[in-house]
């Protein structure tokens, strides 16, 4: 896993450079920029189409998972986040269905450029296993949860209840507005305090519906001990445990 600070700093002043990467039949203009420490992808094409920035990225055929995204961090630190299109592209020229490129599409009209960088995150799939195989395991039931209501209230969303297990945090709680949830979760930061001092961060977040509320699942690779936590931090706001 790689978060990079890709180093871009798309001011207005560079608008009109990007801007001359669409040539006048507005085809596209081929280059190839890679980025530190990926060899799975890289950028073939970035330019302006009616006020959104697009970059275009190619992936190698030899992956098995590997993803991820870019997005832009504002001077408040709020990260703004793109729509994706995943496609390939036939011999002529033309798109089909595919996941050879990925075009990320960011809304900037209403980003202060000048203060915003652009940043990625990026998984690669490592170490992978062909051909016959199979795998098992036992996993004990969770017992040990601890559950409170509460009234945590976010930009976008509103939290009224935190459960904490072995697998992990969950928020349950309702989104403001017409908020998106995929952007909405990008700006939750969540993190327990144990009782011997360390904090343990979450790299892994899921989502669903249940009951008009929307539950929120922070997990991470190794078990949670639900007795060492002493409270935890959501956007900086602390909760203790009782």
């Amino acid at each position: 896993m790689d978060e990079s600070n890709l180093g871009a700093d798309f001011s207005k002043g560079d608008e009109k450079a990007l801007s001359n990467i669409i040539n006048t039949y507005g085809q596209r203009l081929l280059m190839k920029i890679h980025l530190p420490k990926i060899d799975f992808m890289y950028i073939s094409n970035i330019g302006y189409i009616d006020g959104r920035l697009h970059i275009q990225t190619k992936w190698s055929k030899d992956n098995i998972d590997d993803h991820g995204y870019f997005y832009f961090d504002n001077i408040s630190d709020k990260k703004i986040s793109s729509g994706n299109i995943y496609y390939s592209v036939t011999k002529s020229g033309t798109a089909k269905n595919g996941r050879d490129y990925v075009e990320y599409i960011f809304d900037v009209q209403n980003l202060d450029l000048e203060n915003a960088k652009l940043k990625g995150h990026f998984v690669t799939n490592g170490n992978y296993v062909t051909g016959n195989w199979k795998v098992s395991f036992e996993m004990q039931s969770v017992n040990e949860e601890k559950s409170f209501p509460c009234s945590i209230d976010l930009d976008s969303f509103q939290i009224d209840n935190i459960s904490i297990s072995p697998l992990g945090v969950t928020l349950t709680g309702t989104l403001k507005g017409n908020e998106n949830k995929d952007a909405t979760l990008e700006n939750i930061d969540v993190a327990v305090n144990l009782n011997n001092g360390s904090v343990r961060k979450f790299d892994s977040v899921i989502s669903g519906m249940e009951n008009d509320k929307i539950k929120i699942k922070f997990t991470s690779d190794l078990p949670l001990y639900v007795s060492t936590v002493e409270s935890i931090d959501i956007n900086g706001t602390r909760v203790e445990l009782k």
